[in-house]
């Protein structure tokens, strides 16, 4: 069991690398059994189908964005689950450009075009505006941030999402055209918090 658990993560340590270097549509597996030094078959005895590898290999690097950012949670437990702490999460991954963030930017590229990516980016964002609406209830209810009765918490929480997508295209395809550190104390002198709170 051991050995496989092992040859699995090989694979989607491989796939990750060869996404990010060619994108999703042209990832093929005897590619990734190759990158990973296994057969062929091993892959498929790992993973049953292309679709079933796509969706752990979103959750690797879901896993591994969680392992890389271990240390800014540490200074806070609750840092995950602020509004402070996604900023700091997305700015983390923009100034580290490595394998991750570009594997990821190729998931959100190729949702357009690829269903399945479509299918497991569309979870992701239902799953992030969820979460946005969760902070920003509990920020309301501790005071630290304002009321605003005239925006559902659906709607800000959609806003801030754009938000971050925005930042991310424009800084990926020109970091020198914006300052991340900037561009999110901005956003949050919109929603009312000032820039002492990024």
């Amino acid at each position: 069991m051991e050995k496989r658990e092992n040859q699995k993560e090989n694979l989607l340590r491989a796939a990750c690398e060869l996404v990010a270097e060619n994108g999703i549509a042209p990832l093929r597996t005897r590619d990734i059994a190759k990158r990973a030094g296994l057969s062929h078959g091993t892959l498929h005895y790992c993973f049953a189908t292309k679709e079933e590898l796509l969706k752990a290999l979103y959750q690797y690097i879901r896993s591994e964005f969680r392992h890389a950012t271990e240390h800014l949670e540490h200074e806070d437990p609750q840092l995950r689950e602020s509004l402070e702490g996604q900023a700091r999460l997305r700015l983390h991954l923009l100034h580290s450009p490595d394998t991750l963030f570009l594997a990821w930017r190729a998931f959100t590229r190729e949702a357009w075009t690829e269903p399945l990516v479509g299918q497991i980016v569309k979870a992701h964002y239902a799953e992030q505006r969820k979460r946005f609406e969760a902070i920003l209830a509990r920020g309301r209810a501790g005071g630290a941030l304002p009321a605003t009765p005239s925006i559902p918490d659906s709607v800000t929480a959609a806003m801030i999402l754009s938000f971050y997508e925005g930042l991310t295209v424009q800084w990926t395809l020109d970091p020198e055209s914006v300052d991340p550190d900037a561009y999110v104390q901005g956003l949050h002198k919109l929603l009312g918090l000032g820039s002492g709170n990024v």
